[in-house]
C-alpha cells in the first residue's frame, strides 16, 4: 500500500496505464503534490468509515500523533537517529547523513514524505 500511496502523491501513479497523464515527480509542484494526499487521505478515510470507525476517533488520533514529539504544534516531528557508519545524529526525515552521506534507516515511512 505505501509504494501505491507515496508513489501516487510524489511521482504520479507507479501504473501510468490507471492514471493518463500523471507527471513524474520532477514536474509536481507543491500544491498538485498537497492535492494528491488531500485525495489519498480522503479516500482513506472514507474506508475506514465504511468499517464503522467515527470522527472522533479520527480526532483523537490526530491529537495523539501531534503529542508524540512533545508539542502539540499541529506537526508531525520525527526524532533524530544515529548514524550506522559514522555514529552522528540525523534529523528525523532526512534520507542521507549529513555528515557521511550514509543513507539512514527510515522506519516509518511517512518521514519520507
Amino acid at each position: 500500500m505505501w509504494d501505491l500511496v507515496s508513489g501516487y502523491v510524489t511521482h504520479g501513479d507507479p501504473d501510468s496505464a490507471s492514471a493518463p497523464g500523471l507527471r513524474g515527480a520532477h514536474e509536481l509542484t507543491f500544491e498538485e503534490r498537497y492535492h494528491r494526499l488531500l485525495l489519498v487521505v480522503e479516500a482513506m478515510w472514507s474506508i475506514l468509515k465504511e468499517h464503522g470507525h467515527t470522527d472522533e476517533e479520527l480526532r483523537d488520533r490526530i491529537r495523539a500523533l501531534d503529542a508524540a514529539d512533545g508539542v502539540i504544534d499541529g506537526r508531525r516531528s520525527f526524532p533524530p537517529r544515529k548514524c550506522r557508519s559514522c555514529g552522528s545524529l540525523v534529523e528525523g526525515g532526512r534520507v542521507r547523513c549529513q555528515i557521511c552521506g550514509t543513507r539512514t534507516v527510515i522506519t516509518n515511512p511517512f518521514e519520507m514524505l
